[in-house]
């Protein structure tokens, strides 16, 4: 989840504007394989009497917040780069304006602080070196085998003894095989579909939670 919070001083940002610049900051984590919904971005107005830099008001201001969890930087030198990055998106949007004080700084949370309607996301891996983020590929729309972890499904063995397959433990009841082999069916439809994740999660029954990748 990349949350931006954009604090600025009136006149800074037209609505259109804000539309453009929110779009630019999506298309970019998009690019580097973050599913749109999770980028955030808000826009916070402030009066000058109340933009303080120095201790003394600010007529023309910008200050940006950037939280990112699901994406985190390894070394100082991803750090710098996505820096960089961030300051590609901002300055055509505030440079525009004579005289605007503008700033940011970018903070990262533990992905284990973060959930999506009431659901832990699915664990992350590398991503393109030229962000300097930490990434994986979209997990909105993952093949099923790769969802069932996800959905309280343990590794593709344990799928297998849950579905009463090979390898099925001893003892195990068909009611329990029959049972998660609907799981696992009902699962594979959303997976194919267009729906997200958070949905595949609400419909299968149980809740999900970290146990089934650490």
């Amino acid at each position: 989840m990349p949350l931006w919070n954009i604090h600025h001083t009136p006149g800074i940002f037209t609505d259109e504007e804000k539309h453009r610049l929110a779009a630019r900051i999506t298309d970019h984590h998009e690019q580097i394989g973050l599913p749109r919904f999770y980028v955030i971005t808000l826009f916070h107005e402030a009066r000058a009497e109340d933009f303080y830099v120095g201790g003394e008001p600010t007529p023309v201001g910008a200050r940006v917040v950037i939280d990112h969890i699901a994406r985190h930087n390894p070394d100082r030198e991803s750090r710098r780069r996505t820096a960089q990055w961030v300051k590609g998106i901002l300055q055509p949007h505030l440079e525009r304006k004579a005289g605007l004080h503008w700033e940011f700084h970018v903070d990262e949370t533990s992905e284990d602080l973060w959930m999506i309607n009431g659901i832990v996301p699915p664990p992350q891996g590398p991503t393109p070196r030229s962000s300097g983020l930490r990434a994986t590929r979209p997990p909105l729309l993952r093949p099923a085998a790769r969802v069932m972890p996800f959905l309280g499904f343990g590794s593709a063995s344990a799928q297998r003894n849950q579905l009463g397959g090979p390898g099925r433990q001893a003892g195990a009841g068909t009611a329990g095989a029959a049972a998660a082999a609907v799981r696992l069916r009902r699962c594979r439809a959303i997976s194919s579909s267009a729906a997200p994740i958070t949905q595949a999660a609400r419909v299968i029954s149980g809740r999900p939670t970290r146990e089934p990748w650490k």
